[in-house]
């Protein structure tokens, strides 16, 4: 080492010394299911034997480290408690996928429906997987993806997220912005098509792939192989750069944009970004 090494054995990266900071060990959480925002809040899942506990909401980082800390279990009430066939439903806590800056969790909760065995009855069923059991209840309960339930909470009150047609469905959760608006990944029959949900409303936003949402409800993404941005559900294509596939991988609240583009005379993939009309090649990226 000659002091100037950013590690100690390492000969790519080179300058001063990176000054230690601060760091806290957070014990047996789910790290996929562990978000925080700009404030300091977080949202997670501990590792838990029961469905119905270790979703958690905490003002802090304190709120995870002690079990004493402050700390909201993340219950979804008033969620439908019977399936469409008449059987009895309970629902487990909200899975967190991202949250906002105003403490909005988007997340997903699980369906369980009623199941015991009995006379002429088949048991077990043959439709989900179980049992699984609550607290105090002596019933057996079975989970399936179709029972789940796509959800914004916040303050101990969820709202669910639905799409306006029917035969659309949700695919994956993407992002919150501080508005309140939700990124989703959907499908309408076999073709994949992002889609806005906001203040109950779901915008289909057509074919393509959406990959960033800023607060400003804009979206950054690809529509036949060229990038774009979403506002509303107008895409409009940024520069190209010559061709072959582009796609807008993030976005600013400001609309600039990073994101891949081939660039000439190879037409080989690298990095780009783009400001209104202006288009900038950032180049290869070295290092192996």
């Amino acid at each position: 080492p000659d002091g100037s090494d950013f590690w100690p054995t390492s000969k790519v990266f080179r300058g001063p010394r990176v000054a230690e900071t601060n760091y806290t060990v957070i014990p047996i959480v789910n790290t996929s299911l562990f978000v925080i925002n700009n404030k300091g809040q977080i949202a997670f899942t501990q590792n838990n034997a029961t469905h119905e506990t270790g979703s958690f909401y905490a003002e802090s980082i304190a709120g995870i480290i002690a079990a004493d800390s402050p700390r909201v279990p993340l219950d979804a009430p008033g969620l439908p408690t019977t399936t469409d066939g008449g059987l009895r439903l309970r629902h487990g806590q909200v899975r967190p996928a991202d949250i906002n800056d105003n403490g909005e969790i988007l997340g997903t909760v699980a369906g369980y429906y009623e199941w015991n065995p009995g006379p002429g009855r088949v048991f077990p069923p043959g439709f989900g997987n179980g049992p699984f059991f609550f607290t105090g209840d002596p019933s057996y309960y079975w989970t399936h993806l179709s029972l789940a339930e796509n959800v914004v909470w916040l303050a101990g009150q969820s709202e669910q997220i639905k799409l306006s047609d029917p035969s659309a469905a949700v695919v994956a959760l993407k992002q919150i912005n501080k508005a309140g608006a939700v990124l989703l990944d959907t499908i309408v029959g076999v073709e994949r098509h992002p889609a806005l949900w906001k203040g109950g409303t779901a915008t289909d936003l057509g074919s393509g792939t959406a990959f960033d949402l800023n607060n400003n409800g804009v979206i950054a993404g690809a529509r036949g192989g060229s990038a774009g941005l979403w506002h509303g559900a107008q895409f409009k294509t940024l520069p190209s750069f010559g061709a072959g596939q582009s796609a807008a991988l993030g976005l600013n609240d400001s609309e600039e944009v990073v994101g891949t583009a081939p660039m000439p005379p190879f037409s080989i993939s690298t990095a780009a970004a783009w400001r209104a009309e202006e288009k900038l090649n950032l180049g290869l990226l070295g290092g192996g």
